[in-house]
């Protein structure tokens, strides 16, 4: 799976969302990043990774999840809380 078919599964599944900071994780061919969704208020941290993997698994084969490390799962209000943007 490359970079811009996982941002735009994530942004299309995901109404409203956009993807921060998908990066190539240093010394592999794994992805990771940060989904900022709002959809994501009131629900627990296990609870967002579940949506998202869902998702996820329900669009791509196994061999292409591979290909993701980490995907961080906050709302607007969180990232901005976090990182002042």
């Amino acid at each position: 799976m490359d970079r811009e078919s996982l941002i735009e599964f994530l942004e299309t599944e995901f109404d409203g969302s956009r993807v921060r900071d998908l990066e190539t994780v240093p010394g592999g061919a794994r992805m990771g990043g940060t989904l900022v969704w709002d959809g994501f208020k009131d629900l627990d941290p296990i609870d967002r990774q579940h949506k998202l993997w869902s998702a996820l698994r329900e669009r791509f084969n196994r061999e292409e999840l591979r290909s993701i490390s980490l995907l961080l799962a906050f709302t607007a209000a969180e990232v901005e809380a976090i990182m002042g943007d």
